[in-house]
């Protein structure tokens, strides 16, 4: 599997992709609208109400489609995207809890 690349040409749709809680987060796509979902981040596409979307795939070379079915966190598109992603998490949670304790101080009436 590699990177997804889609653009829609006409139409309407939905791509669902999970968060890092396993929460679907949903994105709608319209005509003219350009989605990059990276290597192994767990996703769907669903019609909306109108019932039409026409889009077309981009490939980096020879056009290869295989789905993976979850669970598939042991798969090397999975390893390579918790890889990728993870520090990231990690930096945020940790900036999180930096500016939770900058709040609280601030609140207390400290001062740097």
């Amino acid at each position: 599997s590699d990177e997804e690349v889609r653009y829609i040409l006409k139409g309407s749709g939905y791509f669902d992709v999970r968060d890092r809680k396993d929460r679907w987060i949903r994105i709608k796509l319209t005509a003219g609208d350009l989605i990059v979902l990276p290597e192994g981040i767990y996703h769907r596409f669903t019609m909306d109400s109108k019932n039409f979307t026409q889009a077309m795939r981009l490939f980096k070379g020879v056009p290869v489609w295989t789905p993976i079915n979850r669970p598939a966190d042991s798969h090397l598109s999975r390893e390579r995207y918790l890889q990728r992603f993870q520090p990231l998490e990690e930096e945020q949670t940790l900036r999180s809890t930096i500016v939770s304790c900058l709040r609280s101080f601030f609140q207390q009436g400290w001062c740097l």
